[in-house]
């Protein structure tokens, strides 16, 4: 059963929502809200008031549930994934009745707590679904017509919902067992035709790649990427990279990802790690 939680310190409170799923989900609804201040400041105490609204709202909504609570869902969605099952394939968006793909999930992405392996309902096609506050759709695309990244099959704005191909193992691997002089000369390649068409990565490092049939070079991660002169790091940037080495110089929270922050990082690609 959801529930909402009001919690205080001092003139300051807010509110959260939590749910009982496979493990216990708290999360934060909106802002703290200062109740000082001058009384003048219209923003602040036009915020306060639509959160107060709209809670009274919510917890009337959910009195209502819990005297009758609706259990015509049969089977209940799996409280472990997303809400979303379905997307519309980007080669569909502009027909007059775009398609509209329904999947199921399979399993949690190891190491990754909102990628998910998925398979489709009909074709039983297997997806990898990732959700994103921020992500290149544009740069992935370019990486994708090359061969050089995953399939983009859609791309939803808002909490970014990617949908892409999935890429199964042995076929593609990590590249710890490859030739890095030829992951450098693709990556090399890659990052060039990338920058050509005013993009940067801004996160090239070896967990980002998979090596696939003949050595071709699969890029991930499209996150940080964005347009030359646009794109900036997003806060709390770890200052190393595959455990080892070191971000170029004046890579820091907020700061531009220039094409010279890429070109630095292929050339870390053929680092090899430090002997124990």
């Amino acid at each position: 059963m959801p529930c909402f939680h009001a919690y205080y310190n001092g003139a300051s409170f807010g509110f959260a929502g939590s749910i009982l799923s496979d493990r216990f989900l708290l999360e934060p609804l909106g802002d703290i809200l200062p109740l000082y201040g001058h009384p003048l400041f219209t923003p602040w105490l036009k915020k306060t008031a639509q959160m107060l609204g709209a809670l009274k709202k919510a917890v009337e909504r959910l009195k209502a549930y819990y005297e009758k609570p609706d259990l015509r869902l049969n089977p209940l969605p799996d409280p472990r994934y997303p809400y979303i099952t379905c997307y519309t394939p980007l080669s569909s968006e502009a027909e007059p009745n775009p398609l509209s793909m329904a999947f199921r999930y399979l399993d949690r992405h190891p190491g990754s707590s909102l990628l998910f392996i998925c398979e489709e309902i009909e074709s039983k096609r297997r997806l990898v679904g990732k959700f994103v506050l921020n992500y290149s759709k544009e740069a992935h695309l370019i990486c994708a017509e090359r061969r050089c990244a995953p399939i983009l099959y859609d791309f939803d704005v808002g909490w970014h919902a990617v949908v892409m191909e999935f890429l199964s193992h042995p076929e593609y691997r990590p590249p710890e067992s490859s030739n890095k002089n030829l992951i450098h000369s693709a990556m090399k390649e890659l990052i060039g035709e990338l920058h050509r068409q005013n993009y940067v990565h801004g996160d090239i490092r070896r967990s980002s790649l998979l090596v696939g049939p003949e050595d071709s070079v699969m890029l991930l991660d499209f996150d940080w990427a964005g347009i030359i002169g646009e794109a900036r790091y997003p806060r709390r940037v770890n200052p190393t990279v595959d455990g080892w080495n070191k971000r170029p110089e004046k890579v820091e929270d907020g700061a531009l990802i220039t094409v010279q922050h890429d070109l630095a990082m292929v050339e870390l690609l053929i680092v090899d790690p430090p002997s124990m």
